[in-house]
């Protein structure tokens, strides 16, 4: 083939392409933006299921992430319904599961960027489930990660940003069932009462997260197990007021050190 053939066929190529990018560059970030969101919905495609809207990698599979949308709500309701007066959430709260791909970030937003593999947040503004994956997915650690985002949406539906962090890290646990995993850990790994059960969110973050979830979904597990009427005042008090000391429910957390010990204890015995 002659030079000026492979000349013509690169032209023939490239040309329209080219065009595209300068067209682009002459009607500005507006029209860039439209295009990458139009490459978003090829590449994540929106699939409705109310009150949910998800947006899942198209080589991805919905019919597990469907089943997991319509089965852990419910079974939410069923087993902490009446303690947290949880509500079925209105349309539309989008469900994003997450790629490693440059798109998956521009959807992700602010609050998506940080998340590592399989880790999901909810973000209350949005009404937006994020999850990240991996290239290769690991659905066991998918579904986790996701029914962790849907716990929280709930108990953010119902108030959790007003309470005391530690309890609505702690109720996730109670909602999908986390104790035999959880129990694994070292009892001496958990942090000191008296700071733990006062932390804003602000200190939160010179914490280690994973350890500090881990120890919130234990202390809830502990005082639902050993008192469970009087956590229920106490979840019923914090739905309407807010943060509420726990002292005023369960008097013997005014010794922390005390209290700390007989925890501890109840950690090794479920073992």
């Amino acid at each position: 083939m002659s030079e000026s053939r492979v000349s013509l066929k690169t032209a023939l190529v490239l040309g329209p392409l080219v065009g595209a990018i300068l067209a682009l560059h002459a009607w500005g970030d507006g029209a860039a933006e439209r295009a990458g969101r139009r490459v978003d919905l090829w590449q994540y495609p929106e699939i409705s299921q109310p009150p949910f809207l998800l947006r899942i990698p198209r080589a991805v599979s919905e019919t597990w992430v469907a089943k997991i949308l319509k089965e852990f709500p419910e079974e939410c309701f069923r087993k902490a319904g009446a303690l947290l007066d949880l509500h079925r959430p209105l349309p539309t709260v989008q469900v994003l599961l997450l790629g490693p791909d440059s798109s998956s970030h521009r959807l992700a937003g602010a609050n998506g960027a940080a998340l590592k593999s399989y880790e999901s947040s909810y973000d209350p503004e949005r009404r937006a489930i994020l999850v990240r994956m991996e290239t290769t997915i690991e659905q066991k650690q998918v579904t986790a990660a996701l029914r962790r985002g849907i716990a929280r949406l709930l108990l953010s539906e119902t108030g959790s940003d007003r309470w005391y962090p530690w309890l609505g890290e702690g109720l996730i646990g109670l909602l999908e069932d986390s104790r035999a995993e959880d129990l694994k850990a070292a009892a001496e790994d958990l942090p000191a009462l008296d700071q733990f059960l006062t932390a804003h969110p602000a200190e939160i973050h010179n914490l280690d997260r994973a350890a500090y979830a881990r120890a919130a979904r234990l202390l809830v597990a502990y005082l639902h197990d050993t008192s469970p009427i009087e956590f229920a005042d106490y979840c019923r008090a914090s739905r309407a007021e807010g943060q509420v000391r726990l002292t005023r429910f369960f008097n013997r957390f005014a010794d922390p050190i005390r209290e700390q010990a007989a925890w501890r204890d109840w950690i090794q015995a479920q073992k």
